[in-house]
């Protein structure tokens, strides 16, 4: 509609012009009409060549014929496309409920270094929906994945245990009513943690169970740490199972100038039970080939001696009676 233009001679005629796909005419070509003012609609008909410009765009041209021209007789005119009939249907209102997004999300720090979020209902005490309100709540260190909770209260307690020192952090909640759909996403709070004062381990432990058999559990490590210590991951299925060990811990790295790195293992169970896991440490090792990795000390003072009109060079080969030693010698001139 905004590139239609329409200009008339104040005699006979109004030509009209206006853009569209290519791709579009083919199917559902436009048509253009004039209403007069008892509503009645006439068509204007196609006049003069179409152009073809670039980007599949077409140039049409039509001419309304007319007499009627002054200033208080403005023309109106309208495409006719092709479309369906109106659409019509029932909506049942308590079962299309999406309530506003909760209000006033805030964060306070807790005795025992936990972030405890709380927000206001977005529904008065006096709604019907009231009681059926759930919410879902969400955080994540800045950059990285969302971590994703239903509850059903208007707080949440984030554990110490689950934040790295040093690190930004940013939370938002959403709410339902009923089976309704969710609302849209609170405005977000924000908050650094402390830098770590003493020895720092693994953070943010977590495990899920996918409904079969799979359990996967991921924790974090700050990287520089990680370059010489591992965790190793055991679980007990009870309290008096025997302890059982994950193997394959695998490295994910979403941002390489994270300094911190998140680690992942799976393990399989029988059913559906209460587990007990636990992160111990281990020292990453290397081990070297002692035949494959000598280096000498260097030979003794070399001399220097003139024989024959050449130099001969000499030395004290270092003590090493278990190898066989080899030499290289350099030389080079003092003169530029």
């Amino acid at each position: 509609m905004e590139s239609l233009q329409c200009y008339n001679d104040y005699a006979s005629h109004i030509n009209c012009t206006w853009t569209e796909s290519e791709a579009v005419h083919r199917v559902s070509p436009l048509s253009l009409y004039h209403l007069d003012e008892n509503d009645r609609d006439s068509p204007c008909v196609p006049f003069g060549p179409q152009e073809h410009h670039v980007g599949g765009q077409l140039r049409v041209r039509c001419r309304y014929n007319t007499s009627v021209f002054g200033i208080g007789s403005p023309h109106t005119f309208f495409f006719k496309t092709p479309h369906s009939a109106a659409m019509s249907r029932t909506i049942h209102l308590s079962q299309n409920v999406k309530v506003g997004p909760p209000q006033g999300l805030s964060l306070n720090v807790t005795e025992m270094g936990s972030r405890l979020l709380s927000w206001k209902s977005p529904l008065t005490p006096a709604s019907p929906l009231h009681p059926t309100l759930s919410y879902q709540i969400r955080y994540r260190r800045l950059g990285q994945r969302w971590m994703t909770l239903d509850i059903s209260d208007v707080k949440w307690d984030i554990g110490a245990e689950s934040l790295v020192p040093g690190s930004r952090y940013e939370a938002m909640v959403r709410a339902r009513g009923g089976r309704g759909p969710w609302s849209d996403w609170s405005p977000p709070v924000l908050w650094q943690t402390e830098e770590a004062s003493g020895p720092q381990g693994p953070y943010n432990l977590q495990c899920f169970f996918d409904g079969n058999m799979t359990v996967s559990c991921s924790w974090e490590l700050r990287r520089d740490l990680a370059e010489s210590v591992t965790y190793r991951l055991s679980y007990q299925t009870n309290s008096s199972a025997a302890v059982q060990h994950c193997y394959g811990v695998i490295p994910v790295v979403h941002d390489p100038s994270d300094p911190i790195v998140q680690f992942r293992c799976s393990f399989f169970v029988s059913r559906a039970e209460e587990l007990q896991v636990n992160l111990t440490p281990e020292y990453k090792k290397k081990q070297f080939c002692s035949h494959t990795n000598i280096r000498l000390p260097p030979p003794g003072p070399v001399k220097v001696t003139e024989k024959d009109q050449m130099f001969e060079l000499s030395w004290k080969p270092p003590v090493s009676p278990k190898v066989k030693v080899s030499y290289q010698a350099r030389y080079w001139s003092m003169e530029r």
